[in-house]
């Protein structure tokens, strides 16, 4: 019945060091052998993927919350859609007087707008202008002085939610909740339907985990929408299925329960 797997990165697969763990190694191999596609879903690019996890578990990435997908082996990005820049400048004069930092995101940098990193991650760049940005613009996340005021600034973005996609992201892994920014009509739902299309593949016959405001388009849309057991309520609630957490191999689990008992 299912032949495409997708899956959210941080708080799903990935456990709370950061780690894919052996369990979860060897299901993901285990189903790709089997031939169903194996598809990350995540809110990062692709150079923040790669700089923390093996590409080559997986035959499609979803990038940005569904701005671009990554063929892996092809190597090849499609970008979906991108934010027009002139609503970015129109997004920054209004945001700079409550943000300490804006991040702009390409497919393959983050643009950092405000407090300083210092670091020495390669596609982590600072700037002081929107002019030193290479790239079309898929994401931007939102850092606010005052976390703790998101829910008191995010509706003073209405104006803009009828040509964006705007939304506070949590997903009980990040230490604040941040406000996030997509293209109009993008989410990762959207792009599992689009990957679908492209390659035969019905949303019914898809399985797709995840634990976090981003991912809830996904987890509805999907045949088998399944939250981790860290998952947000709002996720448990639209899923038809949850399984053990992320620290606890929940994927690997589910689909040996779901997938492995069936065969």
């Amino acid at each position: 019945m299912y032949k495409l797997i997708g899956m959210d990165f941080d708080g799903t697969l990935l456990n709370r060091q950061g780690l894919v763990s052996s369990k979860s190694h060897d299901a993901l191999l285990k189903y790709r052998n089997e031939d169903y596609l194996i598809v990350g879903v995540t809110g990062r690019n692709l150079e923040s993927v790669k700089w923390d996890l093996s590409i080559s578990y997986f035959d499609y990435i979803i990038l940005t919350n569904g701005s671009s997908i990554y063929d892996v082996k092809n190597d090849k990005i499609e970008p979906i859609k991108t934010i027009p820049f002139s609503l970015i400048q129109d997004l920054t004069d209004f945001l700079t007087p409550y943000c300490s930092r804006i991040d702009y995101v390409t497919d393959l940098a983050y643009y950092l707008k405000g407090d300083k990193e210092h670091n020495s991650v390669p596609f982590l760049i600072d700037i002081h202008s929107l002019e030193e940005i290479k790239g079309h613009i898929s994401k931007i996340n939102v850092f606010l002085k005052d976390d703790r005021k998101v829910e008191e600034i995010f509706p003073l973005l209405a104006p803009y939610s009828k040509k964006l996609n705007i939304f506070i992201m949590d997903d009980n892994t990040d230490e604040c909740k941040i406000i996030v920014i997509n293209p109009l009509n993008i989410n990762k739902g959207v792009s599992l339907e689009y990957l679908g299309k492209k390659l035969g593949i019905s949303l019914d016959e898809m399985i797709f985990f995840g634990d976090g405001t981003n991912d809830l388009e996904a987890i509805e849309m999907v045949g088998m929408g399944v939250a981790m057991e860290n998952a947000l309520d709002i996720v448990k609630a639209k899923a038809d299925a949850v399984t053990l957490s992320n620290d606890n191999d929940g994927i690997a689990y589910f689909l040996e329960q779901k997938l492995g008992r069936h065969k």
